[in-house]
């Protein structure tokens, strides 16, 4: 006699079912929720300090930038960067960089200090650069940009450990219910 022809059987198929279903539901919406709520917390965070600290602080000398972008990053707890239009029409190229160890030519296409400055206003996004997420915000500056960046490795870790339990749990709650 088949398992499944039993009311037994069949309702623990049922059960397999709407188990497997509720956590998939629940993955479906939960993962991508909180990732998205992680960075846009990180987005915040960076708009506030650009707003706050950064733009209030930011030098009219020219020979004061490379100064400031030092001494800000370590306020603001992201890399700073001041672009500066080369020619009209032409690309931002980075001119002060707080990270010195970085490339900063990887930074000269960067799309959220690119339409800062087109936009005339804020703009702020999640760029993948290097295999690497980051939440940036910039503000357009006179013909510069002020870019602030932070990677999103410690949000993105969180994510991963909260799909990993979804998982597990979904894998346990599966063998339960066919073991019922």
């Amino acid at each position: 006699m088949s398992p499944l022809r039993s009311v037994g059987g069949r309702l623990a198929l049922a059960l397999l079912i709407v188990v497997a279903g509720a956590l998939g539901i629940v993955y479906v919406i939960v993962v991508p929720s909180y990732q998205r709520s992680l960075e846009n917390q990180e987005l915040r965070s960076l708009t506030a300090s650009l707003r706050n600290v950064a733009l209030p602080q930011f030098p009219t000398q020219f020979q004061q930038r490379s100064q400031y972008v030092n001494e800000v990053a370590g306020t603001v707890d992201a890399r700073v960067v001041i672009f500066d239009l080369i020619s009209q029409g032409g690309p931002l190229e980075p001119e002060a960089d707080s990270e010195l160890d970085q490339r900063s030519s990887s930074l000269e296409h960067d799309p959220v200090a690119r339409q800062a400055y087109k936009q005339g206003k804020l703009a702020r996004g999640i760029v993948d650069r290097n295999e690497q997420h980051y939440a940036e915000v910039a503000a357009p500056i006179g013909a510069a940009a002020l870019l602030l960046a932070a990677p999103l490795h410690a949000q993105l870790q969180t994510v991963r450990v909260v799909r990993r339990r979804l998982l597990v749990a979904g894998g346990v709650s599966t063998i339960f219910a066919v073991l019922v």
